[in-house]
């Protein structure tokens, strides 16, 4: 199937790239203060500050979160196909959720988009609790 190593790098990669993102993000918010049609976008209704706010620092946290789960796949004990999913589930899960927090901010019937975050945030349960059992089987 693959090198058991290939998870370490891809979600290494991810992680480190969904960081940035997230710093990208917090400097975007940081700037856009002084540009007064995004401040104005910001404050009506005052939940769009909050929900890049979120965004930005959801980056980070799945970042971490990929690059503990790249780190650790290797050493529990999964066959291929398993490691390779939750491998995949927490990378999708970088994009599920930043994109499902930013896409609610459209309006009807695009603000549905929000239940992308709720199936992020599955992915990476799943990811981190299966991994997790299979190191305490170890």
């Amino acid at each position: 199937m693959e090198d058991t190593r290939e998870p370490l790098r891809r979600n290494l990669v991810a992680g480190l790239l969904l960081i940035a993102a997230g710093l990208l993000f917090g400097a975007f918010m940081a700037a856009a203060r002084d540009v007064d049609f995004v401040e104005k976008w910001f404050r009506s209704p005052p939940m769009r500050s909050n929900q890049v706010m979120y965004a930005h620092a959801h980056f980070g946290v799945i970042g971490l979160a990929n690059i503990a789960i790249g780190l650790v796949l290797p050493l529990a004990r999964l066959g291929a196909r398993v490691r390779w999913a939750f491998s995949w589930a927490a990378v999708a899960s970088g994009v599920l959720v930043p994109a499902g927090m930013m896409l609610a901010l459209l309006p009807e019937p695009w603000d549905r988009f929000v239940y992308l975050q709720a199936g992020g945030f599955g992915l990476l349960l799943c990811a981190t609790v299966g991994t997790a059992w299979a190191l305490l089987r170890r």
